[in-house]
């Protein structure tokens, strides 16, 4: 029932193949530390802020020091002390300032960077829709969801159906037999299904529906011949069930 419950809700979803299927990803890796005491990792002789300095931050300390005294750019709190060099900014170089905060951040995160140090007044608004439609105004995250969740789309009727239908049969059959008492799965049977989760989710779904035929834990003859109808349908590479559930990854399960 879980696995029939996550592919009918991709089925919703337009779900993009995989580009590469079957070739490795490989990728630089740093080399790790060398051997050191729990804890956080130190040298066993440490190399004095000479090191530091010299790589970091500049040739001597005497100029880190003069850094320190007259640092260069705007501290975090300076924003609420309107100092005249901020007040008098001129538009082009609040548009540099912009066009820098893109190019770390991007437009979406630079925005909210600028939101961020923006100085808010004591307006409170009564009216909490009006509190509500500020709200999303300047936090709208549709972009990210768009991403997210991908794009809806129209399930497969057929495939969709057949599966829900079996779903709400098995569900009331679990109530029946008291199986929704019980959470979890035994040694064996997460075992078998860590061994499904590495196929397709065709290959999964069959996998499943055929081990409830072999234990017999469904009697009822109108779930049984559902069962054994999917199944027929999902031997076949071109039924219905195969087409909706192509680019559906499976469901993953590990020990």
């Amino acid at each position: 029932m879980q696995i029939m419950a996550h592919l009918t809700e991709l089925m919703k979803y337009d779900v993009k193949p995989n580009q590469n299927p079957g070739k490795p990803s490989y990728s630089s890796t740093q080399r790790p530390t060398s051997t050191h005491k729990p804890a956080i990792y130190a040298p066993d002789i440490p190399p004095g802020p000479e090191a530091y300095f010299s790589k970091v931050l500049s040739p001597s300390y005497e100029e880190y020091v003069k850094r320190l005294e007259n640092p260069i750019g705007t501290n975090y709190f300076d924003r609420y002390s309107l100092t005249s060099t901020a007040v008098g900014r001129t538009d082009s170089a609040r548009n540099l300032e912009r066009e820098n905060q893109d190019l770390y951040f991007g437009s979406n995160f630079a925005r909210l960077y600028e939101l961020a140090n923006t100085l808010e007044y004591d307006y409170n608004p009564k009216d909490v829709d009006l509190q509500v439609q500020e709200f999303s105004e300047k936090y709208d995250d549709s972009d990210f969801r768009f991403e997210l969740l991908r794009q809806k789309k129209v399930p497969p009727t057929k495939a969709y159906v057949t599966l829900l239908s079996l779903y709400d049969l098995m569900n009331k059959e679990s109530k029946r037999l008291g199986l929704n008492k019980f959470q979890g799965y035994s040694e064996k049977v997460l075992s078998n299904l860590v061994d499904s989760s590495t196929g397709t989710s065709a290959f999964q779904l069959r996998f499943v529906l055929d081990k409830i035929l072999q234990r017999q834990e469904v009697k009822k003859p109108e779930i049984t011949s559902k069962i054994t109808k999917l199944i027929q349908d999902l031997d076949i590479d071109s039924s219905y069930i195969n087409d909706a559930l192509r680019y559906i990854p499976p469901l993953p399960f590990t020990l």
